[in-house]
């Protein structure tokens, strides 16, 4: 399900879920649960949003960015697998890195020119995209 350029994502137990930066585009926001209210402001919501040129799907589990709820034909190309673990990108650990970077250096950067570092079950790989 997308909200503006962003997608939400259902889990198998029927859960949704946020990206990391959703949050962050709303100029104020407040959550109200016991009423099932969320009420924002939004003026800058998606209008310096950039066409990716490749979109990936992250999610912060067990401690690291890993590569989850992607289609197997969006990732495939690139030689990646949901549940790949992204430890750098261009040389940078990712824990050196805010998700806004992370977000734009793998959606955005030209191609043939993103390096990633990732883990893949002990086996640590580099891929070139």
């Amino acid at each position: 399900m997308r909200v503006g350029n962003f997608k939400i994502h259902v889990t198998k137990n029927h859960i949704n879920k946020l990206g990391f930066d959703f949050f962050s585009r709303f100029d104020n926001y407040i959550f109200i649960p016991n009423k099932m209210q969320f009420c924002y402001n939004a003026t800058k919501f998606t209008q310096n949003d950039k066409k990716f040129l490749r979109y990936f799907s992250l999610a912060y589990y067990n401690g690291h960015l890993e590569f989850r709820y992607n289609t197997p034909a969006n990732i495939a190309p690139y030689q990646l697998l949901n549940g790949d673990i992204l430890l750098q990108i261009n040389n940078i650990n990712v824990n050196n890195l805010d998700i806004k970077q992370v977000r734009e250096l793998l959606n955005n950067t030209s191609s043939n020119k993103l390096n990633i570092l990732i883990l893949r079950g002990k086996n640590k790989i580099k891929l070139q995209i």
